[in-house]
């Protein structure tokens, strides 16, 4: 097995088994008979995300981004309308898929519409997903007025750390910087937020 190979294994086991943590919520979900103290939204980010990795990596023919983008927007897709199902008032709701479905037919419509798509279909999911790994770092400020990282997730955020060096070694030896660039700035947000729990206890300083 050539080092390719090797690295595209480990990320794509490393990814699926993240993917599957989307397990957990919908456990709980049902548990509660409830989605009110959830939110849709890390379904709705997942959905897009592996919807622009996925055209992605069919217009590089790529197998691993393939393969493992397929399995992860079929199980967002499911995690999705488990939470529809749950949920009670759906108009919210039905307006974030709403405006999920219209990013995505235009972005279908401007990238088709290019001269250089493969370029133009890299920039927008290395976009979409830096933003939706940054959204995290809003739970940073919190972190510093407490002294305390006690409600950092943290298996979540050593899953994502693990998840993105993977694909950042990926990148690198397939040499595709969206890639790259995407999960080494994923790497580093994943180290922010991993020395906070260095740096901070778990648990608030009593006065």
């Amino acid at each position: 097995m050539s080092v390719v190979e090797t690295i595209a294994l480990a990320a794509t086991i490393v990814t699926v088994i993240s993917f599957i943590s989307g397990l957990s919520i919908c456990l709980n979900i049902y548990r509660k008979g409830s989605t009110l103290d959830f939110s849709a939204i890390p379904f709705i980010a997942g959905v897009l995300c592996c919807t622009l990795w996925l055209r992605y990596g069919y217009m590089l023919s790529d197998e691993t981004m393939i393969f493992v983008n397929t399995i992860g927007l079929s199980l967002q897709v499911l995690y999705l309308i488990w939470f529809y199902a749950f949920t009670g008032k759906r108009g919210p709701l039905n307006r974030q898929i709403g405006y999920l479905l219209v990013i995505l037919a235009s972005v279908s419509i401007v990238v088709e519409s290019r001269s250089d798509p493969t370029y133009l279909a890299g920039l927008l999911a290395c976009m979409a997903s830096l933003l939706c790994c940054s959204a995290p770092l809003v739970g940073v400020g919190e972190v510093l007025r407490t002294k305390s990282s006690e409600k950092l997730p943290f298996v979540l955020i050593a899953s994502s750390f693990v998840v993105s060096l993977m694909w950042l070694l990926y990148g690198l030896v397939i040499n595709d910087q969206f890639v790259s660039v995407t999960n080494g700035i994923a790497v580093l947000i994943s180290t922010v937020q991993l020395s906070l729990f260095v740096i901070y206890p778990t648990k608030a300083k009593t006065q």
